[in-house]
């Protein structure tokens, strides 16, 4: 007898299924989780079949037969579906899904440790209840809904469908500090969380438990939905929007929501994706708790708002004003770093690059700094290429925004909050995105007086689809924060009519979803970039219909010609790399 096996590895795409000899004696069944020889060393693989006969000339034996795991059938071939449409291989994706299930587990329960996980009892306004009751009556009629609510509403809602669910309930987070977040708010469901950091004994536990039942929350990153419970009655998604979620850089390149998505859908559970924004979907039915505080949009181009600094109108030195004359704090949001975006002459279009490793370096007040290789470079006077004085900033960074900042308001502390640099109690903050991902505390009290985006217009990016989105949610992010600290609401552009187009979560369900249907885009469509390829690297049926973006052949498709082209990847060398938005 011969069993098909799915190694437990990262694999090249072009590899599928490796036959194995079972031993006499040895009992191998379709899904067992085996021990097989691979490459000179022994790992875990899963059966994917068993046949009587093998095509391969050599055939080597399994080296054990089931440590005791068992992944479903139907959950095999979920994971299957799901590594087809990434053009991953599948072991690829065991791979993520059950990391650490070949280590040795503690001895202590670590199924139901919330590694230091704090519990909290926040104080909860009549209209969070209300916003919650609303979405568990939903939930009766529609199996999957998208809800547009706060972190603290999602928390609540979170707590509501634990009790009131018998089985298990998967909760999906961006970040490790989301599980350790939520896990504290549920802490009386004894929830294990399922993250990067869990030591790999920890995770063999908590996969085993979670698959016997005996966990009945599970508050993880995107392995969490990956992995096969026993009974599930509920899937919900934390902050659904972010982009942690499908991030380019992780491999394989997984969309976690969409995959929490098919997971609820296969197990036939009820499905809540939240955010203060929710993404265009095309199968869930929206419900919006409130679009957060009433918003204004400052056009800085406007004559009017001219004040001496840059990027800093009149209206909101005025604001920034009263709010710290009331004892008020500030919040001003500005995601780029340095004094500018870059340096550049104005005479021949010269951009000076680092000397040392050729990158784009940051611009700092009195220096450039190259982020990839730490050189520090003085700012040049000339043009190192023309020699033309008329060298100067290109665009402005955070850090001349602080500086203005203490220009305009000399009495007051001001902290410039950025990763790696964190300046607590000061009377105006100044914000990257690392701020409201890894500093605020959602149920927090920050007394701010002013909340405002310095330049809502920076999302709108050449070449992405996604910048519409992103900029309504982060202007949904701040008026759902002002609308808990009672602030005032304000938002600077340069496009006042488009972003006056994108207020409330009601613009997902016309505007944006009616674009991205009309041109295929996610979730209409797959838009699938291939790097390091030619045409002449890619089959014909590729190359027919894809477009040339300088570095990258990108292609734009319906989801039915997408089916065929899954066909295809297998066949793609692995020195190009794929990556595919859904």
């Amino acid at each position: 007898m011969y069993a098909k096996v799915f190694p437990i590895l990262r694999l090249p795409r072009r590899f599928t299924v490796f036959d194995y000899a079972i031993p006499d004696g040895m009992s191998v069944k379709v899904g067992d989780v085996i021990r097989i020889p691979f490459r000179h060393r022994t790992v875990l693989g899963v059966v994917k079949a068993i046949s009587d006969s093998s095509n391969e000339e050599r055939v080597i034996d399994i080296a054990s037969g089931s440590i005791g795991f068992t992944i479903p059938e139907i959950d095999l071939a979920r994971v299957e579906t799901i590594a087809s449409e990434l053009g991953q291989s599948v072991s690829s994706i065991l791979n993520v899904a059950y990391e650490g299930l070949n280590a040795y587990p503690n001895r202590d329960d670590a199924a139901r440790r919330l590694y230091n996980s704090k519990s909290t009892s926040p104080r909860i306004d009549q209209e969070t209840i209300t916003n919650v009751h609303a979405v568990i009556d939903r939930l009766k009629t529609d199996r999957a809904i998208s809800h547009a609510c706060d972190s603290q509403t999602f928390c609540v809602l979170a707590h509501a469908v634990c009790k009131t669910t018998p089985n298990q309930v998967v909760i999906l987070v961006p970040r490790e500090r989301d599980a350790r977040f939520v896990a504290g708010m549920l802490s009386q469901f004894a929830p294990s969380i399922l993250t990067g950091k869990i030591p790999s004994r920890d995770r063999n536990r908590i996969l085993r438990s979670w698959q016997s039942g005996d966990t009945r929350v599970l508050i993880g990153t995107r392995q969490s939905v990956l992995i096969a419970p026993q009974s599930l009655g509920a899937v919900l998604v934390y902050q659904s929007g972010c982009e942690d979620y499908g991030s380019p850089l992780r491999n394989p390149h997984i969309d976690a929501v969409r995959v929490a998505e098919a997971l609820a859908k296969s197990a036939g559970s009820i499905f809540v994706s939240a955010d203060v924004f929710p993404a265009p979907s095309a199968t869930l039915s929206l419900l919006v708790a409130n679009d957060g505080a009433d918003v204004a949009l400052i056009d800085v181009a406007h004559k009017g708002e001219n004040s001496p600094y840059p990027l800093i109108s009149q209206t909101l030195l005025e604001s920034i004003k009263l709010a710290l004359q009331s004892q008020k704090k500030v919040l001003l949001s500005f995601n780029r770093k340095g004094v500018a975006k870059r340096m550049e002459c104005r005479a021949c279009g010269h951009v000076p690059f680092c000397g040392t490793c050729g990158s784009l370096p940051m611009v700092r007040l009195d220096d450039l700094l190259c982020t990839a290789c730490g050189t520090e470079m003085w700012r040049p006077t000339t043009c190192p290429a023309c020699g033309s004085p008329k060298i100067g900033l290109k665009s402005i960074g955070g850090a001349k925004i602080a500086d203005d900042l203490h220009k305009a308001f000399p009495e007051v502390t001001i902290g410039h909050i950025q990763k790696g640099q964190i300046d607590r109690g000061v009377d105006i903050v100044l914000a990257t995105e690392f701020f409201f991902s890894s500093v605020i505390e959602p149920f927090a009290a920050y007394s701010f007086g002013v909340i405002a985006e310095i330049l809502g217009d920076l999302a709108f990016t050449p070449g992405d689809y996604r910048g519409a989105e992103m900029t309504a949610r982060k202007i949904a992010r701040l008026r759902h924060l002002a609308s808990r600290e009672n602030a005032e609401c304000i938002v600077q552009t340069l496009t006042r009519d488009r972003l006056q187009s994108l207020l409330g979560a009601e613009y997902v369900n016309c505007v944006e979803r009616e674009a991205r249907k009309k041109y295929s885009l996610p979730p209409f469509g797959v838009v699938v970039e291939f790097e390091g390829a030619t045409r002449e690297s890619l089959p014909a049926d590729i190359t027919t219909r894809i477009v040339d973006r300088g570095e990258k052949l990108v292609a734009k498709i319906d989801r039915e010609t997408f089916i065929v082209w899954q066909k295809l990847f297998p066949t793609i060398p692995d020195s190009i790399k794929i990556r595919i938005s859904q």
